[in-house]
């Protein structure tokens, strides 16, 4: 069959799954280039930096963009603004060339904007180091944002304190953001932020994500604020939020009457390094998306006071000390996960150090009522299994012979590696991650390297009990399984797991940027 008699859309969804091949894909036929064309222009980025040859590309590229004869103009539904200043970078130009570039930036600005009227995404990375140029331009970005006929995602990322009161604009005509997420780089400067943005909440009635983000927490308690204080147009509109998802990271929230009424709609909750007394807050608030680092007997016992959650993640869940770690493990998998059974699609679960937050014998039956379950992400434990033979070399290490670890076994000598696999083929489960954990021996141990080398040996056996598990007597697995060096799938030949692609980890053996979730979708 001819490229040519292939139907467009199915062109489409081909080249849709080659994002990085558009730009050559595009010069093959035009064929190509019609079911290329929408996929490549979605996405524009304005950056105007100093450089002289790409400065007078950027400019080119705005008044290219200003004459609405572009396909960005038909396309783009993203737009990313970067720096729009160059003017304070040219130190070796003259008066009269960096007044001339600003004329040019400020005549083709404005109507390049306009050009793109189907944007639906705006990301905008302000830059402290220009914050006294171009003052002109959140104006220019304001009137855009409202202009638009569609509801708006706008991303906003700063780290100038005086983001507020360098401008003369405080963004009131914007009526129609659909998410919002300010990321900053500390309190102070979140907190003046939201406030500049105040009117534009007060008046979405429509917002249904927000997105609050410290990159560069001071290592303090951080101040606590209702949504009403940073907000303050919120308090004095009529308008009362139904947000959907709050994602709060690095700084605090008050959940209390400046805060609850705009989270009654409240389905998925992001909440890291923040406050920990909300739980109660939340138990007329019946969440089916959980993130969190923090555990506590109050967070377990508001998951036990409801059913219906559907997607789980905790990070770092062990905490500093042992016994009250295992003890909330074990309050976990016995009063709460069991009330989400018929309902959790997704749970990653799990902890820097071994313990029973892990996947073993203790927490198996209350994992395998889990019917519906799609997803799921434990760490392992490794426990000490004697010591190898001294007449083997290896095991010369000056201080005796060499200790031996092997996974966690059941009372019938069943390696959780093995039972982990079991329960895979057992539930719907179509991808899954078996993790090291570092030994809670070393907990405070101020050199690193018994931790590291602990966590290799622990991905070394992972990758030998999957390449060692036969699936027998279970249901036709198509599940993808992340464990030691490899991503696994299930061989239709045999039942044994093939390794399919290895797995990039980061230094110190880290799995982090391979399952780590997306702070905004």
């Amino acid at each position: 069959m001819s490229i040519h008699n292939i139907p467009l859309e199915v062109l489409r969804q081909i080249t849709d799954k080659t994002p990085k091949d558009h730009k050559w894909l595009r010069t093959v036929c035009r064929a190509l280039n019609a079911a290329v064309a929408p996929a490549f222009f979605s996405s524009i980025v304005l950056d105007v930096p100093a450089e002289p040859p790409k400065l007078d590309l950027g400019l080119s590229h705005l008044e290219a963009l200003a004459s609405g004869e572009t396909l960005w103009s038909q396309y783009a539904r993203t737009l990313v603004i970067k720096r729009l200043s160059p003017g304070s970078e040219m130190y070796k130009s003259s008066m009269e060339d960096i007044e001339s570039v600003t004329a040019r930036l400020q005549d083709c600005f404005g109507p390049a904007l306009s050009a793109l009227k189907k944007i639906e995404t705006v990301i905008w990375h302000f830059d402290s180091d220009r914050s006294d140029e171009s003052l002109w331009i959140p104006e220019a970005i304001h009137e855009f944002i409202a202009s638009l006929p569609s509801q708006i995602d706008f991303r906003l990322e700063t780290d100038e304190p005086s983001f507020a009161r360098n401008y003369d604009c405080d963004f009131a005509r914007i009526t129609n953001l659909r998410k919002l997420s300010i990321k900053s780089a500390d309190d102070m400067t979140l907190a003046n932020v939201c406030r500049s943005l105040s009117h534009a909440v007060g008046r979405s009635e429509g917002l249904e994500l927000l997105h609050l983000e410290v990159r560069h927490s001071s290592g303090g308690v951080p101040p606590l604020h209702s949504l009403d204080d940073l907000f303050p147009g919120l308090a004095k509109s009529d308008i009362q939020l139904r947000l959907a998802e709050l994602r709060v990271f690095s700084c605090s929230i008050k959940f209390d009457a400046g805060t609850m009424p705009h989270l009654r709609s409240l389905r998925a909750l992001w909440w890291f390094d923040g406050n920990w007394q909300i739980w109660n807050a939340l138990r007329g608030v019946h969440l089916v998306d959980l993130h969190t680092d923090q555990v506590s007997d109050d967070m377990i016992e508001y998951l036990a006071s409801y059913s219906g959650l559907e997607r789980l993640v905790i990070k770092f869940a062990d905490g500093q000390d042992d016994d009250d770690s295992n003890r909330l493990a074990d309050k976990f998998y016995q009063s709460a996960l069991p009330r989400h059974a018929d309902s959790l699609t997704a749970l990653f679960c799990r902890g820097t150090w071994e313990g029973r937050w892990s996947f073993g014998p203790h927490n198996f039956e209350q994992l395998a009522m889990l019917r519906r379950l799609q997803s799921l992400r434990m760490n392992v434990n490794l426990v000490f299994a004697g010591y190898e033979p001294r007449d083997q070399k290896a095991t010369t290490t000056g201080r005796g012979a060499r200790r031996i670890f092997e996974i966690e076994k059941d009372s019938q000598g069943r390696n959780s590696g093995h039972q982990f696999l079991r329960l895979v083929n057992q539930l719907p489960i179509t991808n899954a991650a078996i993790l090291p954990a570092a030994s809670s021996k070393d907990r405070n141990n101020t050199c690193g390297n018994n931790a590291i080398k602990h966590k290799e040996t622990a991905i070394r056996k992972i990758d030998e009990a999957i390449q060692n598990f036969h699936a027998v007597e279970c249901r036709p697995c198509c599940a993808i399984v992340l464990g030691g060096w490899n991503y696994y799938m299930v061989s239709g030949k045999d039942g044994r797991y093939c390794a399919v692609e290895s797995a990039e980890l980061s230094w110190p053996f880290s799995y982090e940027h391979l399952i780590g979730d997306r702070r905004m979708s």
